[in-house]
C-alpha cells in the first residue's frame, strides 16, 4: 500500500494523490472550503463550453445554486422513490431487448442508460434505438470522455494555446473543438426546448427540467436559462459512469457464478417466481443489497475521479499544499485497502452482511461517489439504479 499522500509535479503543476479514506475525509470533508474548487480545463471547459456543467463548475455562488437545484429534485432518498418507476420501466425494456437479441448487449445497455437520462432530466420517452436524442446523448458522452481525458490535449497543459486561431498550423484541436462544441450545444438546447414546448402545451411529465422551470418560464434571465440547461445536461456526463457500472454487473455475475446463484436463491424465496423485484424490495433482499455494494467496491468506475483544486495554501499532516494544487482521491486504493476490506481483490458480498460474529465492512458508497462538497448530488438515484439493475440481473441470468 503506498503512503497516504503522494506528490508529483508536471509542467510546474503540483498534483497530490490521496491514497487513504482518512486523508480524503480530513481534506475534502473537514477542510472543504479549501478543497472544493475544480481545475480549469481549457479544452473541455472553455472551448467546448462544459465549464457550465456541474462536474466542472468552479466553486462559488453558481456552483452552490446548481447544487441546490440537484438536491431539490434528485438529492434525497425520496427522489429515489419518485424516479424509481422510470428506472424500473427502462430496465424492463432492456431485459426484453436482451432476450430478443442477446448479441447486442452493449448497444442495449447504451440505449437504456441514455433513455433513463432523458426521462429523468427532460421527461422524454425513447421508444426506438434510432431516436435522434439517444444518438445525440450517445455522441455527447463519447465526446465528454475523450475531451476530459488527462493529457489528451496540450491546451490543458498550456492554457494560452486556447487563443491560437484555428488556421494556425498545429491548431487542429481548435477544429475538433468547434465540431464537438456544436454537438454539446445541441445537447443543451434541443431537449430543453422540448420541455418548454411540452410545458406550454400543458402536457409535460415531471422531470428535472420541468421542476426547475415551473412558474419561472417567463422571467428567467439568460444566465439562469444557461445554468438550467447545463444542470440538466450534467446528467449525461454521469451516464458514462452509469454505463460502465451496468457493464460491471454482467461481468461480475459471469466471473462469480456462486454469487449469482445465492442472489437468485434469495430472490426465489423472498419474491417468488411471479414478478420481478423492485427497489421497494431492497430491505427484504440483504444479499442482493450486499452484491450491489460489493460491485461499487470491486469494480471502481473512476479510479481517481475529477481533481479538487486547492483554493489557498494549506499545511496538512506536515505537508505543504500550495494554492492551485490539484488533489485527487485514489478511490481504487481506498476501496482495495486491506485495512478496510479483508481480501480486497476477492469478490465477496458477504463482507457487507450483518452477522452475529462480525460487523459489516465500510460502505463503499461513502467513497465511490466522491467527497466533501463535490460528492455526486444524485448518488441516491444512481446507487438505486445499480441496486435495481443488480436485482433484475440476478433474476434475468437464469431465465
Amino acid at each position: 500500500m503506498p503512503g497516504e499522500i503522494a506528490h508529483i509535479q508536471v509542467f510546474g503543476q503540483h498534483i497530490i494523490i490521496l491514497n487513504s479514506t482518512k486523508a480524503a475525509v480530513e481534506m475534502f470533508d473537514k477542510k472543504s472550503v479549501k478543497y472544493s474548487d475544480r481545475a480549469v480545463l481549457p479544452f473541455v471547459g472553455d472551448l467546448l463550453g462544459n465549464r457550465h456543467s456541474l462536474p466542472l463548475l468552479s466553486y462559488g455562488d453558481t456552483f452552490r445554486e446548481t447544487r441546490k437545484r440537484f438536491h431539490r429534485v434528485i438529492g434525497t432518498r425520496a427522489a429515489v422513490e419518485e424516479f424509481s418507476h422510470i428506472e424500473s420501466m427502462e430496465i424492463h425494456k432492456f431485459l426484453k431487448r436482451v432476450l430478443s437479441d442477446p448479441e447486442r448487449l452493449v448497444a442495449h445497455l447504451r440505449m437504456t442508460v441514455g433513455s433513463i437520462f432523458l426521462r429523468i432530466a427532460y421527461g422524454y420517452e425513447v421508444n426506438d434505438e434510432n431516436d435522434p436524442l439517444i444518438s445525440l446523448a450517445d455522441k455527447a458522452v463519447d465526446i465528454f470522455v475523450k475531451a476530459s481525458a488527462p493529457g489528451a490535449f496540450l491546451v490543458d497543459l498550456i492554457p494560452i494555446l486556447k487563443y491560437v486561431p484555428e488556421w494556425v498550423p498545429g491548431a487542429g484541436f481548435q477544429t475538433q473543438a468547434r465540431k464537438w462544441k456544436a454537438v454539446m450545444d445541441e445537447l443543451t438546447d434541443v431537449p430543453y426546448n422540448f420541455v418548454k414546448s411540452q410545458m406550454e402545451a400543458g402536457i409535460a411529465p415531471k422531470s428535472f427540467t420541468s421542476v426547475l422551470l415551473e412558474d419561472r418560464m417567463s422571467n428567467l434571465s439568460e444566465e439562469e436559462v444557461l445554468s438550467i440547461k447545463w444542470s440538466a445536461a450534467s446528467f449525461n456526463a454521469g451516464s458514462a459512469d452509469t454505463l460502465v457500472a451496468m457493464h460491471s454487473i454482467f461481468l461480475a455475475m459471469t466471473l462469480f457464478p456462486e454469487a449469482q446463484e445465492k442472489a437468485q436463491a434469495e430472490i426465489d424465496v423472498i419474491i417468488g417466481p411471479d414478478r420481478l423485484p423492485t427497489l421497494s424490495d431492497r430491505q427484504s433482499l440483504p444479499y442482493m443489497e450486499a452484491v450491489a455494494k460489493e460491485l461499487h467496491r470491486w469494480y471502481v468506475v473512476s479510479n481517481l475521479g475529477l481533481s479538487h483544486r486547492a483554493s489557498e495554501d494549506d499545511i496538512h499532516d506536515g505537508y505543504y499544499i500550495p494554492k492551485g494544487s490539484l488533489v485527487f482521491a485514489n478511490q481504487w486504493a481506498m476501496l482495495h485497502d486491506p485495512h478496510s476490506y479483508s481480501e480486497p481483490i476477492e469478490f465477496r458480498p458477504e463482507r457487507f452482511l450483518v452477522l452475529e460474529d462480525k460487523q459489516p465492512e465500510q460502505d463503499p458508497r461513502t467513497i465511490c461517489f466522491g467527497f466533501g462538497r463535490r460528492i455526486c448530488p444524485g448518488w441516491f438515484v444512481f446507487s438505486g439504479l445499480r441496486v435495481l439493475n443488480t436485482m433484475l440481473d440476478g433474476r434475468f441470468t437464469t431465465c
